[in-house]
């Protein structure tokens, strides 16, 4: 086979082959532990070669490149074969089979470096995987690191070379640039110093020219500019040939995605058809539906199996949501009369009732009183009867509303990991047993309270949220307030989403552990004049006895503030630079005065 002389790239420093936790070194690791296994396939492949000629061209000519390539690495025997020079119309025949049609192999490489430049994804010159940087001219295939140590500027090259600038402009021409992607065929050469080029092809073709430069042979030198400027020029067209065939089968695959995505939509509305969904309950914009709903790849049993419970989970909420947005708008007037009487309820002998505080939001209190909104025609005003009604449900819900959310936040910190948090829960004692495996239920295992696991009780997850680590922001991104940041105790957490959230049910989801503020928690202790371990319960009473007054003379101004935010305002101007009177002594002291 007629090959130009590849050059080997110099592998970078830089390359991921090079690091010792890089996933190429695992995949050398495995590559070497499985090599045994390997050569004993290997054996019963090259039995091949005792097939007659004809039989293993007519086998192998339905291959791919890329298959026929990997065939040629299983062994001596096999490469010596497949790479022969009597073995050119077998890889014709396998290029043949590439659709759109590939172009065709020039003369200036083999057919074995084509199908590996083209379909492989190795680089040259460290042989990392997932090498995307190509030059089809050249041709070489190398990685990031390895593409920035051999391509290289031409205006750097050149006076590296010797080269002067005289003779530059020659030189540029003698071999292409790399990285084209020419739009168009190639008729002239238009290459300068601002172009990149293989640097190790570069300096060979520089070494050949200075040869033949000194051997004072003109004729020849002569020769040989035009032979490297017309081999340039079939490079380049090669390139752009390439390229637009890229393109091509990038559009024929998008078009076959396509075509196999409508088959696969058309099967799955089909099988969701027989189980009562029809396509007007599909979400419009669900991300994880279409997904699933939109895939180039056929429908089978195995992947139906493992789809339609998650399909029949996003249809369900749909149409539970469509059902709420439909109840909202039949029952408006009545909703929004209940939604403004609740906010009048709660502003009522707020601080005289303190318990108002950790109330739920109206969606969370609405959840409990959904048949007292639909007792009355869509028109008709609600009752004094119905609000009083309304008032007992949501004061009935309190208790299990309040630890609701105090176990979802206890649970929140605990699957962050946080080592210093207990555990509320008492493990069952567990007797001895013999024998193996898994033990059988019985119906004496769920009698007696002895045997069961028992949850915590309200004192003691309050106890656990009174520790420093119990702090709070939220995270809610679609009703954003300017307190959402500030660090808070479980009570005014339940306060600032009751009055910023309350349009939303509460959920753990939306809340963040702001684990790094526990630090400062003791600063504004010993500042209030508590124990350095004072409770967050204790300086949470504390901040709401009385007026605050700090020995810095700074104006606090609470009085702009709503109660669930004088902690974090506290917490924060206390451990700020700003808190810092001239006597030492009364440095960070605030002191709280009862309302007149």
């Amino acid at each position: 086979m007629a090959d130009l002389r590849i050059l080997k790239p110099i592998a970078s420093s830089d390359s991921r082959a090079l690091r010792t936790n890089s996933r190429q070194a695992r995949q050398q690791q495995n590559h070497d532990a499985s090599k045994k296994a390997r050569t004993r396939g290997v054996r019963k492949l090259v039995e091949v070669l005792n097939l007659p000629f004809d039989v293993f061209y007519e086998v192998a000519s339905h291959l791919d490149p890329i298959d026929l390539l990997q065939l040629s690495r299983a062994s001596k025997d096999l490469r010596s074969f497949v790479l022969s020079r009597k073995s050119r119309p077998l890889w014709s025949t396998v290029f043949g089979n590439i659709v759109p049609q590939m172009p065709a192999c020039p003369e200036h490489i083999s057919e074995p470096r084509y199908a590996h430049v083209v379909f492989e994804r190795t680089c040259d010159a460290c042989g990392v995987n997932q090498s995307v940087k190509v030059d089809y001219a050249t041709p070489v295939r190398l990685c990031g690191a390895c593409w920035k140590t051999n391509i290289r500027k031409g205006s750097r090259l050149a006076p590296e070379a010797g080269i002067n600038k005289a003779e530059q402009d020659e030189i540029f021409k003698l071999l292409p640039k790399a990285g084209s992607f020419g739009v168009k065929p190639v008729t002239t050469i238009d290459q300068r110093a601002t172009s990149v080029y293989y640097e190790p092809e570069f300096k060979s073709v520089v070494q050949r020219y200075k040869q033949i430069l000194q051997s004072k042979d003109e004729d020849k030198l002569q020769e040989f500019v035009d032979e490297r400027r017309e081999l340039t020029i079939r490079r380049l067209n090669f390139n752009y040939a390439v390229i637009a065939w890229e393109w091509k089968k990038r559009e024929r695959q998008g078009q076959d995605d396509r075509e196999h995505a409508g088959e696969r939509r058309l099967a799955i509305e089909e099988k969701l058809r027989e189980l009562g969904y029809e396509p007007s309950d599909y979400p419009r914009y669900q991300h994880d539906f279409n997904s699933m709903l939109y895939q180039p790849r056929k429908l089978t049993s195995r992947i139906w199996n493992t789809i339609r419970p998650k399909l029949i989970k996003i249809l369900d909420q749909e149409r539970q949501k469509r059902a709420e947005t439909a109840f909202r708008s039949k029952w408006f007037k009545r909703l929004k009369q209940f939604e403004n009487h609740y906010a009048t309820f709660l502003k009522q002998d707020r601080d005289g009732q303190l318990g108002k505080r950790t109330l739920p939001g109206f969606e969370d209190a609405l959840a409990q009183a959904l048949d007292l909104v639909s007792a009355a025609e869509p028109d008709t005003d609600v009752t004094q009867e119905e609000l009083a009604a309304f008032e007992t449900a949501v004061l009935d819900y309190a208790d299990a509303y309040r630890a609701r959310v105090r176990a979802s936040l206890i649970g929140l910190v605990q699957q962050a990991g946080s080592p210093n948090v207990a555990q509320p829960s008492q493990k069952a004692k567990r007797g001895k047993r013999k024998g193996k495996g898994k033990r059988k239920a019985s119906p004496s295992d769920d009698s007696g309270d002895s045997t069961k696991e028992e949850g915590p009780t309200e004192e003691a997850e309050c106890a656990l949220l009174a520790s420093h680590t119990y702090l709070f922001t939220c995270r809610w991104s679609v009703s954003y307030h300017s307190t959402c940041r500030d660090a808070k105790p479980y009570p005014d957490m339940m306060e600032h989403w009751q009055h910023c959230h309350g349009s939303m049910r509460w959920s753990a989801d939306h809340i963040s552990w702001a684990k790094g503020e526990s630090l400062h928690v003791p600063v504004l202790a010993v500042a209030m004049g508590l124990p350095l371990d004072a409770s967050l319960t204790e300086i949470h009473e504390m901040v709401h006895s009385g007026r605050p007054e700090c020995a810095c003379g700074r104006n606090l101004n609470l009085d702009k503030l709503e109660p669930y935010q004088y902690f974090a305002k506290l917490l924060t101007h206390a451990n700020s630079g700003d808190c810092c009177g001239a006597d030492p002594a009364m440095r960070h002291r605030i002191t709280f005065k009862s309302a007149p």
